[in-house]
Order: C-alpha cells, then sequence, then structure tokens
C-alpha cells in the first residue's frame, strides 16, 4: 500500500511528550511534523503533500514516517498499525528527539531507562517481545556506563552516591586481572535510571578511566611498527617501560 497516495482522513491523536529541537535532517524533521499532526489530530494540507521517505530496514526513522503517514491516511486503522503508532508516539520519537537535542555520552544511560520506561504501557504480549530485545541492548545500563552518568546529575545526592561506589569499587577491584563487559539484568519497573540494575548481585568495578591513555599508546605504536602482532608488543614493553622509570611531573627551570 503506498500511503503517499492516500487522502488524508479523520485520525484520532496519540498523546505524548515531545520535544522541539534545532538542526534536523529532512526526514527527522518531517518526523518531528507528522508526530505533532497525530498529537494533535490535524494534518496540514502542506505536511500531506512532503515525501515521508522510502521503507529500509537500516533507515528505521523513515519507517516511522510512513507508518505515521499511513496512519493518518486510514480511516478505520487495524489494532496492529494502532500498536505500532502508540509505540511510535510514546517510545521511538521521544527518544530519537531527546538523543538528538543531549547526545553526551553521560546521558546515554537515562535514554535507555526512558525508552524501557515509556514502553511500560504495551500489553503484555508485546512486552515478552520487548523486554528481550532491550535486554539484549542494554549496554548503557552497564554499572561503568550508569556510573558515568551518575557522576554528571544534576542532583548532589546522586553524584555523592557514585563516588562512594567508585571508591568502594577501587578498593575491591585491586586483584582483578581481566575485566569481561556483561550486560546486566535489567529491572524494567525502575524509577530512576541508577536503578535499572540490581548493584548487589555483582561485582562493581570502577570505570576504564585509562584508556584514552592506551588509545594513545596505541597510536604511537601504530606510527612505529606495522602489524597487530608488532604494535602490541611494543605497547606492552612501552607499559612495562613505565612502570619502572620514575614519573617526572614538574620540569626544574633554572634561571
Amino acid at each position: 500500500m503506498n500511503c503517499g497516495n492516500l487522502p488524508v482522513v479523520n485520525f484520532k491523536p496519540v498523546y505524548c511528550d515531545l520535544l522541539t529541537a534545532k538542526d534536523f535532517s529532512k526526514y527527522e524533521k518531517y518526523l518531528l511534523d507528522i508526530s505533532y499532526a497525530v498529537l494533535n489530530g490535524v494534518c496540514s494540507s502542506d505536511l500531506s503533500r512532503r515525501d515521508p521517505g522510502t521503507t529500509s530496514h537500516t533507515r528505521r526513522l523513515t519507517t516511522s514516517n510512513r507508518i505515521l503517514r499511513l496512519y493518518i491516511r486510514t480511516e478505520e486503522p487495524s489494532s496492529e498499525l494502532i500498536q505500532l503508532v502508540h509505540y511510535i508516539m510514546r517510545v521511538y520519537s521521544i527518544a530519537w528527539f531527546s538523543s538528538k537535542m543531549n547526545h553526551s555520552c553521560v546521558s546515554r544511560s537515562k535514554h535507555l531507562w526512558i525508552v524501557i520506561k515509556n514502553s511500560r504501557f504495551s500489553s503484555d504480549d508485546l512486552k515478552k517481545v520487548l523486554d528481550p530485545v532491550f535486554s539484549r541492548n542494554a549496554f548503557m545500563a552497564h554499572s561503568e556506563n550508569l556510573l558515568l552518568s551518575m557522576l554528571a546529575d544534576e542532583r548532589r545526592h546522586i553524584r555523592e552516591l557514585g563516588v562512594c561506589r567508585i571508591i568502594k569499587a577501587r578498593g575491591s577491584s585491586s586483584t582483578v586481572e581481566h575485566l569481561r563487559f556483561v550486560v546486566h539484568k535489567l529491572t524494567f519497573k525502575a524509577n530512576q535510571y541508577m536503578d535499572m540494575i540490581d548493584w548487589f548481585k555483582f561485582d562493581v568495578t570502577e570505570p576504564p578511566i585509562k584508556a584514552m591513555r592506551c588509545a594513545k599508546i596505541m597510536t604511537e605504536a601504530a606510527s612505529t611498527v606495522c602489524g597487530s602482532h608488532d604494535r602490541a608488543g611494543i605497547s606492552r614493553n612501552t607499559m612495562a617501560s613505565r612502570k619502572i622509570m620514575p614519573p617526572f611531573e614538574h620540569t626544574l627551570i633554572t634561571r
């Protein structure tokens, strides 16, 4: 069915909390405009003539555009179409524009929590489909990312809690040689983003604050030798040498 050729009909509005932002692409602007049209129950003639984009599995944005376009042009939408529209309006659109306006790494855990929280309106059958997908992709709910978000939280007591957990983790992770990044089990009824996981069911480790330093060492090694084996060898030798040599943090200036 070509939703672009159908006339606009009287459709029921779908309420949600949309955001406003600037610097959108063509199809992002369309998603915002048609979301407000579905929210208000009115679609302008100009919007009805605009291109929602072609359907593509790699471009979920245009797929959402076309689903909303089909909804406002269908007099008697099916229950499946209504479910898709409610999910796009109450979960997908809000998450898209929230991450667009605040794309800092310290906010990614909050974005995941918002997606999970907003999806709780779904029926139990739909939750059986959604929740396993959330669980498999809950990388931003890992303790390292949650601690990063807590350190940048606007609430003082949350920042202090994050600092206390990092200090505690430093004391217990001194004997750990290798860390495996494992996605933790989600708590779908969490009232705050830091409660998406059960902190008492696993060993909390401090965030890898030395990652950029290792990246610099690898970059220097890549400019010196060729091959992954040689790069790994010179990187290990560099780190071992720096552990032996005393650090010089200050330069003595003589006049």
